[in-house]
């Protein structure tokens, strides 16, 4: 007779299929740009590990970002402003409070959890207390999957979470989303032709999973699955050419079944499993091919279908009672290990948001929680020589007003303002220009309104220098308009951009091939910023031999001093520099900002 627990488990691996759809709907993007983080750490335990492994080889791979697992046991670990934190916990359990200590630390402390929809209210209420301390929470399934060890619906769904966070990052998605829940449901009708036969096997002998390439990192579920519903030891994980290298020898004179995952789109898979298969003993040894359809790391999704329907199978085959385990509590002592959120340190209003991806009661909210500083960054939609986009500035800007974020405290980042003074490059098609009387009116506006809903502080400064003038001219016009609230900006870049050049020369780039308009630093920070944006085959000299006045070759008109539309060389350009670039920049952007408070506090004005 089947266990009661069991044939639950089996509904609800049927039922797990209902959260793919999920996937092919928009993913909102993040609230800051990923890649002016220094680094991903991503983490969890039990199933939610195998969603960190998931996310963090997706990030790696498919966004080349720096993206890693770290496990929960380093945690606490002391929060970095220039980091990203994301930590899975289907139901929030306590040791993901390890991770949890401070979220405001970080330059983001994503949680990806089910707790928000648990009937344990006092889940609810510490979730809740993690978004007031700053933690961004992507909402998953599963929070009240208990009474078994083996669970199957938060795991999936966990899945699902980690694949809608990557798109939110930028990962583009695949056309075959649309057909996840049919693959999926395809999966286990294979799986369950093959489940009756393969159930002693799996109940009572070794297992090994193949899988090839970065696809292990998908396995780690796979085989917790074995684990919990069988209370078999970790089966390990082996890619086909790694197999010779130990763990056939370990089963070559033993029974034992090797499960191999496998991809439609994964190079040299069939051949080498092939090659595997010829190794063996039959009378030993099966090699069982569990397809998928999907590609690349949607595969996941009919493997978590097949290896679910076949432990079950197992279980069933053992006599087992899900809902009874042999060490069922007496793991509290760790399992029971928590963190607690700081009380008693000065905190941040937690991680800087985005205005444009808040809504009205969140920055209602922030404002009450002390964050009191717009950042108001200014861009500008105008040419950049062949080989790179009008958005350039406005991309940069963004890019500079994020990374200011993360280093001083209370602020909000306004969307930086795509348009800006640049008659100057009039002459190049494409160009949008504001008069400077009408800029100035804009900002006048901006500023009456940042203050209006409470700000106290409004830094503004700009990735193109055109602005700069204007800034300057009417600081006072822009300081009255802001008040009550403290208009403060950097309205020259001449300290700028003699940094700038020291530290391009130390990377063996001549001041004049980092140029000043287009050339190798505004070229490597695109590349950094937006893989892809650069035109490599455009790269070409422009302006190089520029007079001590260097506004003099800009106005009234550029095209008629460097027809290109360039002032430098980008064909050195480096999307490893672009880091270097945004950091220095960035720290002359909080000195200025610092500088105007500290005079302000010591002498109840800010000067000009």
């Amino acid at each position: 007779m089947t266990a009661p627990a069991l044939a639950a488990l089996r509904a609800a691996l049927r039922r797990a299929g209902d959260a793919l759809p999920a996937l092919a709907t928009p993913a909102v993007p993040a609230d800051f740009e990923p890649r002016a983080a220094r680094a991903f750490r991503i983490t969890g335990v039990g199933s939610s590990a195998a969603h960190a492994r998931y996310l963090a080889v997706l990030l790696a791979e498919e966004l080349g970002l720096p993206a890693r697992f770290v496990p929960l046991d380093a945690f606490p670990l002391a929060g970095d402003p220039r980091d990203v934190l994301v930590v899975f916990s289907q139901a929030l359990s306590p040791n993901a409070l390890l991770a949890l200590d401070d979220p405001a630390a970080w330059l983001r402390t994503v949680l990806v959890t089910g707790a928000g929809s648990s009937r344990d209210a006092e889940r609810r209420r510490t979730l809740e207390a993690l978004r007031r301390a700053g933690a961004s929470v992507v909402e998953s399934a599963g929070a009240d999957e208990f009474g078994t060890l083996l669970r199957v619906e938060g795991p999936l769904a966990g899945y699902v979470a980690a694949l809608r966070l990557a798109r939110s990052l930028g990962l583009a998605p695949a056309a075959e989303l649309g057909r996840a829940r049919d693959a999926y449901a395809a999966a286990l009708e294979r799986s369950a032709a093959m489940a009756e036969a393969l159930a002693p096997r799996l109940a009572t002998e070794p297992v090994l999973l193949l899988a090839s390439g970065s696809y292990r990192e998908a396995a780690e579920n796979l085989r917790l699955k074995l684990v919990e519903g069988l209370l078999r030891p970790v089966p390990p994980v082996s890619d086909p050419i790694e197999f010779a290298h130990g763990a056939f020898q370990s089963l070559a004179a033993r029974r034992a079944t090797l499960l191999a995952l496998t991809r439609p789109d994964a190079p040299h898979e069939a051949e080498r499993l092939a090659r595997l298969r010829s190794m063996l003993e039959p009378e030993r040894h099966l090699l069982v091919t569990l397809e998928a359809t999907l590609p690349g790391f949607l595969a996941v999704f009919e493997h978590e279908a097949c290896l679910g329907t076949l432990v079950l199978a197992a279980m069933e085959h053992a006599g087992s009672d899900p809902a009874d385990w042999p060490g069922r509590g007496a793991d509290a002592p760790l399992y029971e290990l928590r963190g607690a959120l700081r009380s008693d340190t000065p905190r941040r209003a937690g991680p800087a948001p985005a205005l444009d991806t808040l809504t009205w009661p969140e920055l209602e909210h922030a404002l009450d929680a002390g964050r009191r500083l717009a950042v108001l960054p200014l861009g500008a939609t105008e040419q950049h020589g062949p080989h790179l986009p009008f958005a350039t500035d406005r991309w940069i800007a963004d890019a500079l007003a994020a990374r200011f974020c993360a280093r001083v405290a209370a602020a909000v980042r306004i969307p930086a303002l795509a348009l800006g003074a640049s008659s100057e490059h009039g002459s190049f098609p494409g160009t949008l220009s504001l008069d400077e009387d009408t800029l100035a009116a804009v900002l006048a506006d901006l500023a009456r309104s940042l203050a209006r809903h409470g700000f106290e502080e409004i830094f503004c400064f700009s990735a193109h220098g055109g602005n700069l003038g204007l800034l300057r001219q009417r600081q006072r016009l822009l300081e009255s308009a802001a008040a009550p609230a403290r208009w403060i900006a950097l309205t020259d870049h001449a300290g700028l951009n003699a940094r700038l050049f020291r530290l391009a020369e130390a990377n063996g780039v001549p001041a004049a091939a980092a140029g000043h308009h287009a050339g190798e630093i505004e070229a490597s920070i695109v590349a950094g910023l937006r893989p892809g944006a650069l035109r490599r085959a455009a790269l070409a000299p422009g302006l190089l031999d520029t007079p001590a006045d260097v506004q003099s070759i800009f106005h009234p008109d550029l095209r008629a001093h460097a027809p290109s539309g360039t002032v430098g060389d980008p064909r050195a350009a480096s999307p490893d520099r672009a880091a270097l670039y945004l950091d220095a920049w960035v720290d002359e952007l909080v000195a200025t900002y610092e500088g105007a408070k500290k005079r302000h506090h010591t002498n109840g004005t800010v000067k000009p």
